[in-house]
């Protein structure tokens, strides 16, 4: 037997039963990060690696995912997160980023602190490609 979820359906505003086969890719997908999110929960994990969850879901769905994963963060559990989308890096805080970039495609990939011109949030200074600039003028 497939795994059921429950929704509502709009119009007879009565539980609605969806069984995973009948979910979108996107849906599934963020199933799966609520499940990694009670893996870490429960203690069942302590290290979180996710590349780019943003080119999957917008950012309604994705940011109190987000939101929820830092709540759990602490001495004992961490999240590695790849993004390229501002509003989720801005509100990922600046003090544990860092910035991981390369010359060219064939240049080995170097890493730094993730450095932010003052008065600006991460996700602005990436969105207006100023995080590079600085991070530049800070290492030489």
């Amino acid at each position: 037997m497939a795994a059921g979820g429950f929704g509502c359906d709009p119009e007879l505003g009565k539980p609605l039963l969806l069984f995973f086969y009948q979910l979108s890719d996107g849906e599934r997908a963020l199933v799966a990060l609520y499940m990694v999110r009670a893996a870490v929960e429960t203690g069942a994990s302590q290290t979180v690696l996710i590349d780019e969850p943003d080119n999957f879901f917008g950012l309604p769905e994705l940011q109190p995912w987000v939101l929820s994963m830092r709540e759990l963060l602490d001495d004992q559990h961490q999240l590695i997160m790849i993004s390229h989308h501002p509003e989720i890096l801005a509100n990922s805080g600046t003090a544990n980023g860092l910035y991981l970039w390369r010359d060219n495609h064939t240049s080995p990939t170097r890493i730094g602190p993730l450095k932010v011109p003052e008065g600006m949030s991460a996700g602005e200074a990436i969105a207006r490609g100023w995080v590079r600039g600085c991070e530049l003028a800070v290492a030489g």
